[in-house]
């Protein structure tokens, strides 16, 4: 039997190889409310960067070392 993952869960592995990660990314795999997941993870030591992408005004996450 499969394990299946939280949210807050899903978006710690996909934030974990250190690359830059579209929000739709995020959205896939923490939800709609993905931001207030990412806060989540923020408060249980989990940090985190944004910039925006300059070709498309999207926002990009990844994982702090």
């Amino acid at each position: 039997m499969a394990v299946k993952l939280t949210r807050c869960e899903a978006l710690r592995r996909l934030l974990a190889d250190g690359r830059w990660h579209h929000m739709r990314e995020l959205q896939e795999a923490g939800g709609y409310r993905y931001g207030a997941r990412l806060w989540s993870n923020r408060q249980r030591g989990f940090d985190h960067e944004v910039k925006r992408d300059p070709k498309t005004g999207a926002y990009l996450y990844r994982r702090t070392p």
